[in-house]
């Protein structure tokens, strides 16, 4: 461990001991919540490998830390490339692997390789030109295969999903942010508990010893019920760089009361809506979010109507006051 690392450590413990009466012994992980000898790294809020992103840095839990690098952040850097052409993704051996372009003909997937020259004669070698360089690729089929659909409908798909890495990493993201800024006042918090432990921390316990296929269709599972946690913001409230830059964020207020915050990651940005809202607005899965000139319009995508006898019921719980209706009562109806 080297000095900046051991400072930051002792920092640490000592907004710990502030918190909570007393220092931990080894680290006080935000995620799991426990306190144990293990390797510790610096880890950065944000992925370090996210271009122009805040290089802010905490300390981690290696074994945290690689787990959600490796399965949801790494996958999720994807985005960044969503500009690029497709005859560069394919040229690029790196930017290949990561976003997995596919050859199609005639709704087929045609698997490809970039080709060294030597290949089994029952595959075929092409040339990609592009407007850097000339990139010789090999198809898995034979020649002759290839030459009879010179006329047929080829096609080039990148359909790469990250959905599930985006969900994952910008809670991870959050949740560290507010842990970097506030520190054990927020790990002490309902909300740092339950984004941290519950959300992130048990997830990891269940999952870290599974084979990666099974790890993923556990998180489809486990983080679905957590989605309305993150949504994209089409219009930003003011030009800022992001939360930990700046040090700002944003409470959502209905009348004098915040309903959400806005937690600005990078060029992303995540609203975190209480659950309490949730269930008030029978919320699901999903939402659909509707730009008026009012303002973002949030709402469910499922039909859910009430019956009448259900509506009357609804009504007389709300227990409305009608008597701004008198003088309209009174005028009749001419």
């Amino acid at each position: 461990m080297n000095e900046k690392t051991r400072n930051r450590l002792a920092h640490l413990n000592a907004d710990y001991k502030s918190v909570f009466d007393s220092p931990f012994r080894h680290f006080f992980c935000p995620i799991l919540y426990r306190d144990e000898k293990t390797e510790l790294c610096q880890a950065h809020v944000i992925n370090k490998s996210f271009r122009n992103s805040d290089r802010s840095w905490t300390i981690q839990r290696a074994d945290v830390d690689s787990f959600y690098g490796s399965l949801f952040e790494s996958e999720f850097l994807a985005i960044q490339e969503k500009e690029r052409q497709v005859d560069e993704i394919i040229a690029d051996k790196d930017l290949a692997r990561q976003l997995k372009p596919k050859f199609v003909l005639d709704g087929e997937v045609v698997e490809f390789y970039h080709s060294r020259g030597d290949m089994p004669p029952t595959h075929s070698q092409v040339t990609l030109f592009t407007q850097n360089k000339n990139v010789q690729l090999a198809l898995k089929r034979p020649p002759e295969a290839i030459l009879n659909t010179q006329n047929e409908n080829w096609e080039i798909r990148i359909d790469k999903n990250i959905n599930l890495p985006a969900l994952v990493s910008l809670l991870k993201a959050a949740h560290l942010t507010l842990f970097h800024l506030l520190g054990y006042r927020y790990v002490q918090s309902n909300s740092g508990y339950f984004l941290g432990k519950i959300v992130l921390g048990d997830f990891f316990l269940k999952a870290q010893k599974m084979e990666r296929g099974d790890t993923l269709g556990l998180a489809r599972t486990h983080f679905r019920q957590f989605v309305n946690m993150v949504r994209p913001v089409l219009m930003k409230p003011c030009p800022f760089k992001g939360t930990l830059t700046d040090q700002w964020l944003y409470f959502l207020m209905n009348g004098d009361r915040p309903w959400a915050i806005l937690i600005s990651i990078g060029n992303s940005k995540g609203i975190r809506l209480p659950k309490v809202l949730l269930q008030k607005y029978g919320w699901g899965d999903s939402l659909v979010l509707e730009e008026t000139e009012e303002g973002i319009f949030l709402y469910s995508n499922e039909k859910n109507k009430l019956s009448w006898q259900e509506t009357y019921r609804a009504m007389a719980a709300d227990r409305e006051d009608w008597s701004d209706l008198d003088t309209t009562v009174s005028d009749g109806l001419d």
